[in-house]
């Protein structure tokens, strides 16, 4: 093997570990993680619980939407999670059977 080969293959390497180092850290904002942002939802501080739904739905986005949808079977976190549900907008399109069961809409 010639010294270009050894040297593309290390960098291959070296990316592919980067890659899978990374692949599993959850969004942040902050330096505070997705999960951090999800479990303030249901803080009884409103202005804290309110930050969290801005943040969820405008900063972190789309990658928080499950966790989200999981948040709306939660009573104390519905009403935070359906506040950022909306600021995802068109993005949250999944969520809506979600919204309409959590919200009691159809009965």
């Amino acid at each position: 093997m010639n010294a270009k080969t050894h040297a593309f293959l290390g960098a291959c390497a070296v990316l592919i570990f980067m890659a899978g180092a990374f692949a599993g850290e959850e969004p942040s904002y902050h330096d505070q993680p997705l999960s951090y942002w999800l479990k303030q939802l249901g803080h009884e501080d409103y202005e804290l619980s309110s930050e969290a739904a801005m943040i969820l739905g405008k900063k972190i986005g789309k990658p928080a939407l499950p966790g989200l949808i999981e948040a709306l079977k939660d009573e104390k976190r519905r009403a935070p999670a359906a506040r950022a549900i909306q600021y995802l907008g068109k993005e949250a399109h999944e969520a809506e059977a979600a919204l309409v069961e959590a919200l009691g809409l159809l009965k």
